[in-house]
């Protein structure tokens, strides 16, 4: 597959019978596109891959697939493994975020379209908000906050007393900070 000119694909292969797969760690056939040096691309999967492993499967899981003639056993791995691919899920993603926490310059995801596949790329430079789109946007936002807060006040609940009397009408003051 041909990829962006600064994006990493990083490959995998299937691993346990074609029900897991592991992140190629070896950079020999990967275009690094000068993001990472080979060292650091073969540690930083290694670790995505150490980190992964808590959710394949094992002996158990393969001998309840093999006697799947008998249903029961199948029915046990299907369940065992719904879990696993929860656990992968969960445990990509932690993985994902902690290399992006290492890495400021850089962004590692999970892409589902068009296919589904680990890319490393450079972090995109966010605006700043000294710009004039900035700004204007902080105004907006601080226009929303203050009709916010004058709304907000009209609708507040009367307190009420706790003696049996009547509850009081709104007084002066409190019409008058409605009005503010």
């Amino acid at each position: 597959m041909e990829g962006h000119p600064n994006r990493i694909v990083v490959p995998q292969r299937p691993i346990q019978g074609g029900f897991d797969f592991k992140f190629e760690s070896d950079p020999y056939d990967v275009k690094l596109y000068g993001l990472l040096t080979p060292e650091q691309y073969t540690q930083a999967i290694d670790a995505l891959n150490y980190q992964l492993r808590p959710s394949r499967s094992g002996s158990l899981d393969g001998a309840l697939l093999a006697s799947g003639m008998l249903m029961v056993p199948l029915m046990v791995w299907g369940v065992r493994h719904k879990n696993q691919t929860k656990r992968r899920k969960s445990l990509l993603k932690k993985a994902i975020g902690e290399f992006n926490a290492a890495n400021p310059t850089l962004l590692m995801r999970w892409n589902r379209r068009p296919d589904s596949m680990l890319t490393i790329e450079r972090r995109q430079q966010q605006e700043s908000a000294t710009s004039p789109e900035g700004m204007a946007h902080a105004e907006l936002v601080t226009d929303l906050v203050v009709r916010t807060g004058v709304t907000s006040t009209s609708t507040l609940p009367q307190q009420r007393t706790t003696s049996t009397s009547q509850p009081s009408a709104p007084t002066s003051s409190s019409a008058g900070a409605v009005l503010v």
